[in-house]
């Protein structure tokens, strides 16, 4: 009975906290369609909500131990606008491990998200789908 507890436990503790629904960044691929796995505010007029659509065009490196992920917004709603580089925590219950991006959103919808390198091949901010 126990041993059934602790299992429903885990069950509920992921399924709240929906790292299982996320996709690694390395699992992402050129041309493909991802929706967001959290609701983002870049500033006070532009927030990217829960659930709205991504498609990737392009991964880069760059000097830095930094890759360079560019999507196009789905949805674009208005080409002018853009923000400035703001970080974000995906994970901030995790004090002692700060897993920041950099994401900005530049003019004609582009979404552009900063990853170093050695989260490469952990969770993205984006959700898994049936394709």
């Amino acid at each position: 009975m126990k041993s059934k507890i602790l299992v429903h436990l885990f069950f509920i503790f992921f399924a709240s906290h929906g790292f299982s629904e996320l996709l690694d960044w390395s699992d992402l691929e050129v041309g493909q369609k991802y929706p967001l796995g959290y609701n983002i505010a870049l500033n006070s007029e532009l927030s990217l909500p829960k659930n709205s659509y991504y498609r990737l065009i392009d991964i880069t490196s760059s000097d830095a131990p930094v890759l360079i992920f560019t999507f196009k917004d789905q949805q674009c709603v208005n080409p002018n606008q853009k923000s400035d580089l703001i970080l974000f925590n995906p994970d901030p219950e995790n004090p002692g491990r700060d897993r920041s991006i950099g994401i900005e959103y530049q003019t004609i919808c582009d979404l552009i998200i900063y990853v170093e390198s050695p989260y490469y091949f952990e969770n993205s901010i984006f959700l898994k789908t049936d394709k």
